[in-house]
């Protein structure tokens, strides 16, 4: 399993996004199959879903979503609806 808040996953990432930028092949195999491309790297990340996408406006981009998961140890909600108590300080956050 990797660790994706440590300093060498950041790194690993962020060498191979470059890649993909600089080389049209490396961009195609990350845009289609990001899984396959991360294992061969490497970076199993079964736990997470791997998003990549590219935006003209925005450009290549990489991110992980959570399979499963844990709100707090008393609920276990996974749904997407509002809720007060999670979602209020992301919301704050977005103010600033």
């Amino acid at each position: 399993m990797v660790d994706i808040q440590s300093p060498s996953f950041a790194e690993a990432i962020s060498a191979l996004v470059a890649q993909a930028k600089s080389d049209e092949n490396i961009k195609k195999l990350l845009l289609s199959e990001p899984e396959k491309f991360l294992a061969q790297h490497g970076l199993v990340l079964s736990d997470y879903e791997i998003i990549v996408g590219e935006k003209a406006d925005y450009g290549l981009f990489f991110a992980l979503n959570p399979k499963k998961m844990k709100i707090s140890s008393d609920n276990t909600k996974t749904d997407d609806s509002f809720d007060p108590q999670r979602d209020l300080n992301f919301l704050d956050c977005l103010h600033y």
